[in-house]
């Protein structure tokens, strides 16, 4: 809150019956004076294990699109259907839903080479909080048509290595640094959205 040498970091809290916004100020602000959100989810990629992300699911929260809105999306290796799906839903939707045919992102998709996972996790722990700061993620797709010659189905592996959540590897340095009123926890209502749908 403020500007300047009047710039504080000050935490909110919402009286959950009145609805009423409250925080603690150690210095006087005018009318008016900027208000910005600082800050990041240590679980904005959330880490594998329970509900977490794993090989073939890729699950993320946060301001995902940067239009200000959060949302929850799980990016799903598909195999069975032979695709990539991307899932977006506002982060406190009360159920999860089906990917619609709109958030089909690659067709043809097949298991790698050696089945190896579609999204590796590069993981740093600090004070018992894990935190994903960089994503690996490698896709096999098939030709939809057979080729003339060999009769055989083409098939290209592509690796992306270096996907680094900015918020999230921010949020990380910060807590390296004991500086962590800037790290958010995961809201209950993206807890509610990780199990897999029935």
């Amino acid at each position: 809150m403020g500007t300047g040498d009047n710039r504080e970091v000050v935490a909110v809290t919402v009286d959950p019956g009145t609805g009423a916004v409250s925080a603690d100020f150690t210095m006087a602000h005018a009318a008016n004076s900027p208000v910005s959100v600082s800050g990041g989810f240590s679980a904005g990629v959330v880490p594998p294990g329970g509900n977490g992300s794993t090989a073939w699911v890729l699950k993320v929260f946060g301001d995902i699109n940067g239009n200000g809105s959060m949302v929850y999306v799980e990016y799903t290796c598909d195999f069975a259907n032979s695709r990539l799906t991307r899932n977006s839903m506002a982060f406190n939707a009360l159920a999860k839903t089906p990917p619609t045919v709109e958030e089909i992102l690659v067709d043809n998709l097949v298991a790698n080479p050696g089945n190896a996972a579609c999204f590796t996790y590069q993981p740093k722990t600090v004070n018992g909080t894990t935190f994903i700061v960089g994503v690996a993620i490698t896709l096999t797709v098939q030709s939809r048509d057979r080729d003339p010659i060999t009769n055989q189905f083409q098939r290209e592996s592509k690796a992306l290595l270096n996907v680094s959540p900015r918020n999230v590897f921010n949020v990380w340095q910060n807590a390296s640094l004991g500086l962590n009123n800037r790290v958010q926890p995961t809201p209950p209502s993206v807890t509610n959205l990780l199990p897999a749908l029935p």
